[in-house]
Order: structure tokens, then sequence, then C-alpha cells
């Protein structure tokens, strides 16, 4: 097709690239654009209308985000046989403040353990805390410490849990957990940054929503930052739970298509990674006790 001549040098410059590529390429490409292409207008405002869908924005939505996103969802689904979601975030300080502010607000209470890491435990108290967010530790080891604060506390909780901890590693049973939340009709969110899916799947033991620092084992222990939540399908879809409407579209924590890309090509070699780490396993079976 003959090429339409430019008549000025400007109209050059501002001019967009075209694709030149044949094959399709083998890695997942960086998709560093803020906004997307559209045929007509029609087309956009039908786009933006009806979100969330087709690609508009990349802070709505990126294909480089949401690909990564996917993946890790998919690694903490393995073996359930069910469908699981994920949003990822600049850090995983700023996934635990997506969860919190999507699920609570002034008055509700965060069930928790007193050795959490000290950047959740700081967010809580300093940034939820002046949100008038109550944070109450509790022994998970015990049962019945875990009944007594649920009954104690009528208004809307949350559990949540760390385990293994950082940087204790001390072990808490996420099924017995899960299965008292259950009970009193509690939502259960697990860290799980430490173990990642290769080692625990909390989604398996009845966690409701996963969470990770993907700045540590999963992008390869500190090769770039980032965070993610992953829940499953009624996590997104209930009203309740809002975690669909509260996301990154609203708060601006979204990971750089660039951090995810270097964060999956860190999640081909994670079974490998673990192997080499398995004599440090022990370790972790000891705290358990």
């Amino acid at each position: 097709m003959e090429r339409k001549a430019i008549k000025h040098f400007a109209t050059l410059c501002a001019k967009g690239v075209n694709d030149p590529k044949t094959t399709k390429p083998h890695q997942l490409p960086i998709y560093a654009t803020a906004g997307f292409e559209f045929e007509t207008s029609i087309e956009s405002i039908n786009s933006f209308l009806h979100q969330p869908g087709t690609h508009v924005y990349s802070r709505y939505g990126n294909p480089t985000v949401e690909a990564v996103a996917q993946k890790i969802a998919d690694l903490e689904a393995f073996g359930t046989g069910k469908e699981a979601y994920g949003l990822l975030t600049s850090s995983g300080q700023s996934a635990v403040h997506l969860v919190i502010q999507s699920l609570l607000k002034p008055g509700d209470v965060i069930i928790t353990q007193g050795n959490l890491y000290g950047g959740t435990t700081e967010l809580f108290k300093k940034v939820f805390g002046q949100s008038k967010i109550d944070i109450q530790f509790v022994d998970f080891s015990s049962k019945e410490a875990i009944i007594a604060m649920l009954q104690k506390y009528a208004q809307n909780k949350v559990i949540y849990i760390e385990t293994p901890a950082n940087p204790t590693l001390s072990c808490i049973d996420i099924q017995m957990v899960s299965d008292v939340a259950k009970t009193y009709g509690v939502l259960l969110i697990v860290d799980n940054t430490f173990c990642t899916p290769y080692i625990q799947r909390p989604l398996s033991l009845g966690a409701d929503i996963v969470i990770h620092s993907t700045t540590k084992f999963l992008h390869g222990h500190g090769a770039s930052m980032g965070g993610v939540v992953v829940a499953g399908s009624h996590a997104f879809a209930s009203p309740g739970i809002q975690l669909g409407q509260v996301s990154r579209s609203e708060t601006n924590i979204n990971l750089l298509p660039s951090g995810d890309h270097e964060g999956q090509i860190s999640y081909e070699p994670l079974f490998v990674r673990f192997l080499r780490s398995a004599p440090s396993l022990p370790i972790v079976k000891i705290s358990m006790s």
C-alpha cells in the first residue's frame, strides 16, 4: 500500500510508529503505553462505558499487567479445580492496603497476629488506625482464643494472617482458622509471601483472599518491586467485598508493565529455585511444632 506523504517535519515527529513484527514474540511484550488506539470515536466511547473489558487506559488495565496477574492466580489455584483472579500492585504493602480499603470502613476490626511483618503492622496501626479501623491481636495457635475474639466484636471484621511470618517463620494452621472464620461468616486473608504457591496454596485451605509481596521469592528475591492480590471469583463479584470496584483504577497503586515483565521471567524458574532451597525446609517444619 502506498504511504501517504507527510508534509511537515513536526507531523512526522508526532506520528506513531507502525508495529513491524511478522511473527508472535517468544516472551510476553511490555505494553509500555498509557492509552490504546480506537478506530472510531464511537468505539472509544463504548469501550469507556463498558468497563472492565476493552483496554482503554493502562491505569484501568494493561495487557502485560493482567497476563502476569493471571499467571500468579493460576499458580495459587493449581490443583484446586477453582478459578482465581489476580490484581497486581506496585508493592506488597499496596496490595494489603487495597484489600483492607476495599473490605473495611471506620469502626470495623482487623483480627491478626502479633508477629506480622513490621510494615503491615505499621500500615494497620498508623494508616488504618487514623481511619478508625481497629486492630486486635490474637494467639492463632488457640482455636478457643480465635472464637472468643470473633464473639467479642459484633461489627464487621476480617481475619488477616501471615504464615510463615516475616521474619520469625512462625506458622499458623490455615485450615483451622478458615473453618472457624467460615462458622462466623468472616473473610480470611492470608499473606503467602514466604511460601509462594509452590509450597502452600491458601485458597485450597479455605482462605478467601491471598496476598504476596512479589518483591520477595516470586520476583526472584528483590529483582523488582511488586505485590499481588489473588482471590476466587466470589471475592471479585460480591457487592459486599468490592475488590472489582475498588481496584487499581481508583487507587493508583498499579505495577508498571516493565516490572510485570521482569516478574514473568522470574516465575519460569520458580520451581527450580525452590528445589534448590529444599535443604532449608526443615527450618519451617520445626517452627510449626
